[in-house]
Protein backbone atom coordinates (compact mmCIF):
# COMPACT_ATOMS: atom_id res chain seq x y z
CA UNK A 1 0.00 0.00 0.00
CA UNK A 2 1.59 3.17 -1.05
CA UNK A 3 2.06 5.68 1.55
CA UNK A 4 0.32 8.72 2.01
CA UNK A 5 2.17 11.80 1.19
CA UNK A 6 1.82 14.70 3.88
CA UNK A 7 0.37 18.16 3.19
CA UNK A 8 3.77 19.61 3.45
CA UNK A 9 5.33 16.94 0.43
CA UNK A 10 2.40 17.96 -1.83
CA UNK A 11 2.98 21.28 -1.26
CA UNK A 12 7.15 21.02 -1.88
CA UNK A 13 6.58 19.35 -4.85
CA UNK A 14 3.71 22.23 -6.12
CA UNK A 15 6.45 24.91 -4.87
CA UNK A 16 9.42 23.06 -6.72
CA UNK A 17 7.84 22.55 -9.86
CA UNK A 18 6.51 26.40 -9.96
CA UNK A 19 10.20 27.50 -9.03
CA UNK A 20 11.85 25.25 -11.87
CA UNK A 21 9.49 27.02 -14.24
CA UNK A 22 11.00 30.68 -13.13
CA UNK A 23 14.37 29.02 -12.93
CA UNK A 24 14.22 28.24 -16.71
CA UNK A 25 12.79 31.12 -18.47
CA UNK A 26 15.19 33.12 -16.10
CA UNK A 27 17.99 31.40 -17.09
CA UNK A 28 17.28 31.57 -21.08
CA UNK A 29 16.22 35.56 -20.42
CA UNK A 30 20.28 35.81 -18.92
CA UNK A 31 20.83 33.95 -21.92
CA UNK A 32 19.41 36.15 -24.40
CA UNK A 33 21.14 39.26 -22.08
CA UNK A 34 24.22 37.92 -22.08
CA UNK A 35 24.10 37.51 -26.49
CA UNK A 36 22.33 40.97 -26.27
CA UNK A 37 19.23 40.22 -27.52
CA UNK A 38 17.38 42.02 -24.46
CA UNK A 39 18.05 44.47 -22.14
CA UNK A 40 17.90 44.81 -18.35
CA UNK A 41 14.89 46.52 -17.84
CA UNK A 42 12.80 43.33 -19.97
CA UNK A 43 14.96 40.82 -17.71
CA UNK A 44 14.34 42.71 -14.32
CA UNK A 45 10.58 43.00 -15.10
CA UNK A 46 10.11 39.69 -16.26
CA UNK A 47 11.90 38.29 -12.99
CA UNK A 48 9.76 40.43 -11.24
CA UNK A 49 6.86 39.24 -12.71
CA UNK A 50 7.69 35.77 -12.27
CA UNK A 51 8.27 35.70 -8.72
CA UNK A 52 5.58 37.29 -7.74
CA UNK A 53 3.22 35.63 -9.84
CA UNK A 54 5.03 32.50 -7.90
CA UNK A 55 3.81 34.15 -4.25
CA UNK A 56 0.46 35.03 -5.25
CA UNK A 57 -0.40 32.02 -7.03
CA UNK A 58 0.80 29.69 -3.97
CA UNK A 59 -0.04 31.73 -0.93
CA UNK A 60 -3.84 30.26 -0.92
CA UNK A 61 -2.01 26.88 -1.10
CA UNK A 62 0.41 27.41 1.26
CA UNK A 63 -2.42 28.52 3.58
CA UNK A 64 -4.53 25.32 3.17
CA UNK A 65 -2.01 22.65 3.16
CA UNK A 66 -0.39 23.76 6.47
CA UNK A 67 -3.84 24.07 8.37
CA UNK A 68 -4.62 20.56 6.96
CA UNK A 69 -1.32 18.74 8.06
CA UNK A 70 0.39 21.25 10.84
CA UNK A 71 -2.37 22.36 13.24
CA UNK A 72 0.51 22.04 15.27
CA UNK A 73 2.30 25.21 13.89
CA UNK A 74 0.27 26.94 12.09
CA UNK A 75 2.08 29.99 12.45
CA UNK A 76 4.67 28.52 10.10
CA UNK A 77 3.39 29.35 6.54
CA UNK A 78 3.00 32.88 7.13
CA UNK A 79 6.44 32.89 8.20
CA UNK A 80 7.83 31.26 5.20
CA UNK A 81 5.31 33.31 2.88
CA UNK A 82 6.79 36.03 4.49
CA UNK A 83 10.53 35.42 4.18
CA UNK A 84 10.39 34.82 0.63
CA UNK A 85 8.36 37.79 0.00
CA UNK A 86 10.30 39.95 1.90
CA UNK A 87 13.81 38.38 0.22
CA UNK A 88 12.14 39.27 -3.18
CA UNK A 89 11.40 42.66 -2.60
CA UNK A 90 14.42 43.26 -0.72
CA UNK A 91 16.95 42.22 -3.62
CA UNK A 92 15.11 43.50 -6.54
CA UNK A 93 17.00 46.06 -8.14
CA UNK A 94 14.09 48.65 -9.22
CA UNK A 95 11.06 49.77 -7.01
CA UNK A 96 8.55 47.85 -7.06
CA UNK A 97 4.35 47.63 -6.25
CA UNK A 98 1.78 44.94 -6.65
CA UNK A 99 -1.65 46.12 -6.54
CA UNK A 100 -4.84 44.36 -6.32
CA UNK A 101 -8.16 45.05 -8.28
CA UNK A 102 -9.07 48.36 -6.35
CA UNK A 103 -5.65 49.81 -6.99
CA UNK A 104 -4.53 49.15 -3.45
CA UNK A 105 -0.72 48.55 -2.74
CA UNK A 106 -0.49 44.48 -1.81
CA UNK A 107 3.48 44.19 -2.00
CA UNK A 108 6.30 46.91 -2.04
CA UNK A 109 9.60 47.17 -1.17
CA UNK A 110 9.19 51.34 -0.84
CA UNK A 111 11.23 50.50 2.44
CA UNK A 112 14.59 50.37 -0.03
CA UNK A 113 13.35 52.86 -2.59
CA UNK A 114 12.77 56.48 -1.55
CA UNK A 115 10.34 56.93 -5.14
CA UNK A 116 7.80 54.72 -3.64
CA UNK A 117 8.67 54.72 0.24
CA UNK A 118 5.15 55.58 1.41
CA UNK A 119 3.59 52.85 -0.58
CA UNK A 120 2.18 50.78 2.39
CA UNK A 121 0.03 47.68 2.27
CA UNK A 122 -3.44 49.46 1.70
CA UNK A 123 -3.09 52.28 0.03
CA UNK A 124 -3.89 53.62 -2.74
CA UNK A 125 -2.20 53.88 -6.21
CA UNK A 126 -2.75 57.65 -6.30
CA UNK A 127 -0.92 58.30 -2.69
CA UNK A 128 1.95 56.94 -3.80
CA UNK A 129 2.28 58.25 -7.54
CA UNK A 130 0.46 61.56 -8.81
CA UNK A 131 1.11 60.91 -12.57
CA UNK A 132 -1.91 60.62 -14.46
CA UNK A 133 -0.38 58.64 -17.37
CA UNK A 134 0.46 55.81 -14.45
CA UNK A 135 -2.74 55.75 -12.65
CA UNK A 136 -4.53 56.02 -16.35
CA UNK A 137 -2.42 52.75 -17.56
CA UNK A 138 -3.54 50.88 -14.23
CA UNK A 139 -7.29 51.98 -14.73
CA UNK A 140 -6.98 49.99 -18.20
CA UNK A 141 -5.28 46.97 -17.29
CA UNK A 142 -7.60 46.54 -14.10
CA UNK A 143 -10.14 46.63 -17.15
CA UNK A 144 -8.64 44.02 -19.03
CA UNK A 145 -6.17 45.77 -21.28
CA UNK A 146 -2.55 44.90 -21.89
CA UNK A 147 0.58 45.61 -20.28
CA UNK A 148 2.13 49.09 -21.10
CA UNK A 149 5.33 51.06 -20.24
CA UNK A 150 5.01 54.98 -19.16
CA UNK A 151 8.44 57.18 -19.08
CA UNK A 152 7.80 60.29 -16.29
CA UNK A 153 9.45 63.04 -14.44
CA UNK A 154 9.37 63.42 -10.81
CA UNK A 155 10.36 67.38 -9.91
CA UNK A 156 12.63 68.34 -7.04
CA UNK A 157 15.89 69.81 -6.68
CA UNK A 158 16.72 68.04 -9.63
CA UNK A 159 14.49 66.68 -12.30
CA UNK A 160 14.02 62.53 -12.38
CA UNK A 161 13.61 60.56 -15.45
CA UNK A 162 11.38 56.94 -14.45
CA UNK A 163 9.85 54.65 -16.58
CA UNK A 164 7.44 52.39 -15.30
CA UNK A 165 6.03 49.11 -16.52
CA UNK A 166 2.66 48.21 -15.81
CA UNK A 167 1.72 44.64 -16.40
CA UNK A 168 -1.35 42.41 -15.71
CA UNK A 169 -1.17 39.47 -13.36
CA UNK A 170 -4.19 37.12 -13.59
CA UNK A 171 -4.59 34.51 -10.84
CA UNK A 172 -6.98 31.93 -11.98
CA UNK A 173 -8.01 28.07 -9.81
CA UNK A 174 -11.07 26.99 -8.43
CA UNK A 175 -10.70 28.96 -5.48
CA UNK A 176 -10.25 32.27 -6.93
CA UNK A 177 -9.84 34.85 -10.19
CA UNK A 178 -7.83 37.80 -9.05
CA UNK A 179 -6.41 39.90 -10.82
CA UNK A 180 -3.41 41.90 -9.47
CA UNK A 181 -0.86 44.89 -11.20
CA UNK A 182 2.58 44.43 -11.54
CA UNK A 183 4.76 48.01 -11.48
CA UNK A 184 8.32 48.43 -12.33
CA UNK A 185 10.05 51.63 -11.75
CA UNK A 186 13.13 51.89 -14.28
CA UNK A 187 15.63 54.96 -13.18
CA UNK A 188 16.02 56.74 -16.69
CA UNK A 189 17.98 60.27 -15.01
CA UNK A 190 21.68 58.42 -15.71
CA UNK A 191 20.38 57.73 -19.65
CA UNK A 192 18.93 61.12 -20.03
CA UNK A 193 21.58 62.84 -18.55
CA UNK A 194 24.46 61.05 -20.80
CA UNK A 195 22.20 61.66 -24.08
CA UNK A 196 21.78 65.28 -23.14
CA UNK A 197 25.33 65.73 -22.28
CA UNK A 198 26.72 64.49 -25.64
CA UNK A 199 24.32 66.74 -27.16
CA UNK A 200 25.30 69.81 -25.21
CA UNK A 201 29.05 68.62 -25.34
CA UNK A 202 28.74 68.81 -29.26
CA UNK A 203 27.04 71.79 -29.34
CA UNK A 204 29.12 74.06 -27.13
CA UNK A 205 32.65 72.74 -28.43
CA UNK A 206 31.53 73.05 -32.05
CA UNK A 207 30.88 77.06 -31.18
CA UNK A 208 33.12 78.02 -28.49
CA UNK A 209 36.19 76.26 -30.61
CA UNK A 210 35.25 77.39 -33.50
CA UNK A 211 36.87 81.05 -33.24
CA UNK A 212 40.21 80.03 -31.54
CA UNK A 213 40.71 77.26 -34.47
CA UNK A 214 40.05 79.64 -37.19
CA UNK A 215 42.02 82.02 -35.83
CA UNK A 216 45.09 79.18 -35.51
CA UNK A 217 44.44 78.44 -39.00
CA UNK A 218 45.14 81.99 -40.08
CA UNK A 219 48.18 82.36 -37.65
CA UNK A 220 49.83 78.42 -39.96
CA UNK A 221 48.79 80.23 -43.37
CA UNK A 222 50.68 83.46 -42.58
CA UNK A 223 53.55 81.72 -41.28
CA UNK A 224 53.88 79.13 -44.28
CA UNK A 225 53.01 82.01 -46.62
CA UNK A 226 54.06 85.91 -45.88
CA UNK A 227 55.57 85.60 -42.66
CA UNK A 228 58.14 82.31 -43.64
CA UNK A 229 61.44 84.38 -42.89
CA UNK A 230 60.15 87.18 -41.19
CA UNK A 231 61.67 86.07 -37.18
CA UNK A 232 59.73 88.91 -35.47
CA UNK A 233 56.74 88.12 -36.82
CA UNK A 234 57.34 84.39 -35.92
CA UNK A 235 57.74 84.57 -32.47
CA UNK A 236 54.65 86.79 -32.25
CA UNK A 237 52.56 84.34 -33.81
CA UNK A 238 53.71 81.04 -32.45
CA UNK A 239 53.06 83.15 -28.23
CA UNK A 240 49.29 83.75 -29.78
CA UNK A 241 48.86 80.30 -31.18
CA UNK A 242 50.40 78.38 -27.89
CA UNK A 243 48.10 81.12 -25.90
CA UNK A 244 45.28 79.98 -27.53
CA UNK A 245 45.61 76.27 -27.68
CA UNK A 246 46.16 76.52 -24.07
CA UNK A 247 42.62 78.17 -24.04
CA UNK A 248 41.26 75.32 -26.05
CA UNK A 249 42.54 72.76 -23.73
CA UNK A 250 41.12 74.89 -20.83
CA UNK A 251 37.98 74.90 -22.40
CA UNK A 252 37.73 71.27 -22.84
CA UNK A 253 38.85 70.22 -19.74
CA UNK A 254 36.03 72.80 -18.17
CA UNK A 255 33.35 71.33 -20.77
CA UNK A 256 34.30 67.54 -19.48
CA UNK A 257 34.10 68.60 -15.98
CA UNK A 258 30.58 70.12 -16.61
CA UNK A 259 29.41 67.25 -17.97
CA UNK A 260 30.41 64.89 -14.91
CA UNK A 261 28.78 67.28 -12.53
CA UNK A 262 25.80 67.23 -14.56
CA UNK A 263 25.57 63.78 -15.27
CA UNK A 264 26.08 62.93 -11.45
CA UNK A 265 23.53 65.91 -10.17
CA UNK A 266 20.81 64.01 -8.86
CA UNK A 267 23.32 62.00 -6.48
CA UNK A 268 23.65 63.38 -3.13
CA UNK A 269 27.47 63.35 -1.96
CA UNK A 270 28.51 61.37 1.15
CA UNK A 271 31.82 62.97 2.30
CA UNK A 272 32.19 64.34 5.54
CA UNK A 273 34.01 67.73 4.69
CA UNK A 274 35.36 70.36 6.70
CA UNK A 275 35.12 73.30 4.80
CA UNK A 276 37.15 75.45 6.50
CA UNK A 277 40.08 73.57 5.59
CA UNK A 278 38.82 73.50 1.98
CA UNK A 279 39.10 77.02 1.57
CA UNK A 280 42.48 77.77 3.55
CA UNK A 281 43.64 75.42 1.17
CA UNK A 282 41.94 76.84 -1.94
CA UNK A 283 43.43 80.41 -0.81
CA UNK A 284 46.58 79.19 -0.20
CA UNK A 285 47.29 77.42 -3.95
CA UNK A 286 45.41 81.19 -4.93
CA UNK A 287 48.38 83.37 -3.43
CA UNK A 288 50.48 83.41 -6.28
CA UNK A 289 47.95 84.43 -8.16
CA UNK A 290 46.70 87.15 -5.75
CA UNK A 291 50.33 88.45 -5.15
CA UNK A 292 50.48 89.10 -9.16
CA UNK A 293 47.84 91.08 -8.82
CA UNK A 294 48.64 92.99 -5.77
CA UNK A 295 45.32 91.63 -3.84
CA UNK A 296 45.56 90.31 -0.33
CA UNK A 297 42.65 87.62 1.03
CA UNK A 298 41.47 87.68 4.15
CA UNK A 299 39.96 84.21 5.97
CA UNK A 300 37.22 85.00 8.69
CA UNK A 301 35.22 81.76 9.86
CA UNK A 302 33.57 80.46 12.94
CA UNK A 303 35.30 78.96 15.86
CA UNK A 304 33.71 75.81 15.49
CA UNK A 305 32.07 74.56 12.35
CA UNK A 306 30.86 71.25 11.62
CA UNK A 307 31.72 69.06 9.33
CA UNK A 308 29.19 68.58 6.64
CA UNK A 309 28.10 66.22 4.00
CA UNK A 310 29.50 66.72 0.49
CA UNK A 311 32.36 66.02 -2.08
CA UNK A 312 35.54 67.49 -0.99
CA UNK A 313 36.79 68.22 -4.77
CA UNK A 314 34.11 69.69 -5.51
CA UNK A 315 33.83 72.00 -2.85
CA UNK A 316 37.63 72.67 -3.63
CA UNK A 317 36.43 73.61 -7.32
CA UNK A 318 33.77 75.66 -6.39
CA UNK A 319 35.79 77.96 -3.79
CA UNK A 320 38.58 78.12 -6.09
CA UNK A 321 36.34 79.51 -8.92
CA UNK A 322 35.17 81.81 -6.86
CA UNK A 323 37.99 82.86 -5.18
CA UNK A 324 39.96 83.01 -8.47
CA UNK A 325 37.59 85.34 -10.30
CA UNK A 326 37.20 87.68 -7.26
CA UNK A 327 41.02 88.24 -7.61
CA UNK A 328 41.56 88.18 -11.15
CA UNK A 329 38.42 90.66 -11.76
CA UNK A 330 38.41 92.53 -8.46
CA UNK A 331 41.09 94.98 -9.37
CA UNK A 332 44.56 95.42 -8.76
CA UNK A 333 45.58 96.30 -5.00
CA UNK A 334 42.27 96.01 -3.68
CA UNK A 335 41.28 92.80 -1.22
CA UNK A 336 39.07 89.94 -1.35
CA UNK A 337 37.01 88.99 1.94
CA UNK A 338 35.82 85.23 2.30
CA UNK A 339 33.98 84.61 5.46
CA UNK A 340 32.61 81.68 6.46
CA UNK A 341 29.84 81.02 9.25
CA UNK A 342 26.88 79.18 10.55
CA UNK A 343 23.42 79.87 9.68
CA UNK A 344 20.16 77.94 11.38
CA UNK A 345 17.56 78.84 8.25
CA UNK A 346 17.44 77.94 4.65
CA UNK A 347 15.38 80.32 2.08
CA UNK A 348 12.44 78.00 2.76
CA UNK A 349 12.71 78.32 6.85
CA UNK A 350 13.38 74.79 7.50
CA UNK A 351 15.54 75.86 10.91
CA UNK A 352 17.98 72.87 9.48
CA UNK A 353 21.72 74.10 10.06
CA UNK A 354 23.70 75.45 7.36
CA UNK A 355 26.84 76.85 6.42
CA UNK A 356 27.81 80.17 4.69
CA UNK A 357 30.18 81.35 2.51
CA UNK A 358 30.73 84.73 1.09
CA UNK A 359 33.35 85.78 -1.97
CA UNK A 360 32.94 89.62 -1.45
CA UNK A 361 35.57 91.41 -3.69
CA UNK A 362 36.04 95.43 -4.55
CA UNK A 363 36.18 95.57 -8.38
CA UNK A 364 33.42 97.84 -10.97
CA UNK A 365 30.81 95.61 -9.61
CA UNK A 366 28.14 93.93 -12.33
CA UNK A 367 25.13 95.79 -13.81
CA UNK A 368 22.12 94.39 -12.73
CA UNK A 369 20.60 93.59 -15.57
CA UNK A 370 23.76 90.86 -16.29
CA UNK A 371 23.53 89.12 -12.64
CA UNK A 372 20.41 86.84 -13.77
CA UNK A 373 22.52 85.70 -16.73
CA UNK A 374 26.14 85.46 -15.05
CA UNK A 375 25.60 81.37 -14.23
CA UNK A 376 24.76 80.65 -17.89
CA UNK A 377 27.53 78.84 -20.11
CA UNK A 378 29.49 80.89 -21.76
CA UNK A 379 28.14 84.33 -20.73
CA UNK A 380 30.44 87.18 -20.13
CA UNK A 381 29.64 90.78 -19.01
CA UNK A 382 32.90 91.82 -20.57
CA UNK A 383 33.93 89.28 -23.28
CA UNK A 384 37.70 90.64 -23.79
CA UNK A 385 38.84 90.86 -20.68
CA UNK A 386 37.42 87.59 -20.19
CA UNK A 387 38.99 85.65 -22.76
CA UNK A 388 42.10 87.97 -22.05
CA UNK A 389 42.43 86.64 -18.84
CA UNK A 390 42.08 83.46 -19.87
CA UNK A 391 38.28 82.74 -18.47
CA UNK A 392 36.51 79.91 -20.45
CA UNK A 393 32.55 81.50 -19.29
CA UNK A 394 32.14 78.14 -17.80
CA UNK A 395 33.18 78.91 -14.20
CA UNK A 396 29.94 80.08 -12.63
CA UNK A 397 28.14 77.78 -14.78
CA UNK A 398 30.15 75.09 -12.82
CA UNK A 399 29.61 76.51 -9.72
CA UNK A 400 25.88 76.80 -10.10
CA UNK A 401 25.29 72.71 -10.53
CA UNK A 402 27.93 71.87 -8.00
CA UNK A 403 25.48 73.83 -5.26
CA UNK A 404 22.68 72.19 -6.59
CA UNK A 405 23.64 68.71 -6.31
CA UNK A 406 24.34 69.54 -2.35
CA UNK A 407 20.90 70.94 -2.59
CA UNK A 408 22.07 74.51 -1.50
CA UNK A 409 21.81 78.13 -2.80
CA UNK A 410 23.96 80.02 -4.99
CA UNK A 411 23.52 83.74 -5.40
CA UNK A 412 25.02 87.19 -6.19
CA UNK A 413 24.65 90.52 -5.17
CA UNK A 414 26.65 93.49 -6.79
CA UNK A 415 26.44 97.34 -6.76
CA UNK A 416 28.43 99.54 -9.69
CA UNK A 417 31.63 100.91 -8.20
CA UNK A 418 31.87 98.98 -4.91
CA UNK A 419 32.11 95.43 -5.78
CA UNK A 420 30.42 91.94 -5.48
CA UNK A 421 29.57 89.27 -3.23
CA UNK A 422 29.54 85.70 -4.48
CA UNK A 423 27.33 83.60 -1.62
CA UNK A 424 27.11 79.69 -1.51
CA UNK A 425 24.62 78.32 1.06
CA UNK A 426 24.83 74.57 1.54
CA UNK A 427 22.96 72.07 4.42
CA UNK A 428 25.19 70.90 6.85
CA UNK A 429 23.33 67.26 6.84
CA UNK A 430 21.55 66.61 3.74
CA UNK A 431 18.19 64.93 3.23
CA UNK A 432 17.61 62.78 0.21
CA UNK A 433 15.62 64.55 -2.48
CA UNK A 434 11.91 64.87 -2.71
CA UNK A 435 10.26 63.04 -6.17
Amino acid sequence: MARAMKPIEIFGRKVHRGWLIVIAILVAHLGLYALGQVTMVPLALSAGALCILVLITFRHEMDGLFRAGADNNADDPTALQSAIAESVLAHFPDPILVLDGDARVVLSNGEFHPIIANAAPGRMLSSVFRTPAILDAVTRILDGGEAETIEFETPGVTENHSQAHCVPLARRDEEANDLFVLIVVHDLTAVRRVDQMRVDFIANVSHELKTPLASLVGFIDTLLGPARDDEEAREKFLAIMQKQSTRMGRLVDDLLSLSRIELNEHVPPTEKVLLKEVIEEVISNVQPVAQEQGVSIELSTDDELPAMLASRDQMFQVFQNLIVNAVKYGGRGNSVEVSVFLEHKLQDETGEETVRVDVTDHGPGIAREHIPRLTERFYRVDENQSRTGGGTGLGLAIVKHIVARHRGQFSIQSMIGKGSTFSVVMPVSMKAPED
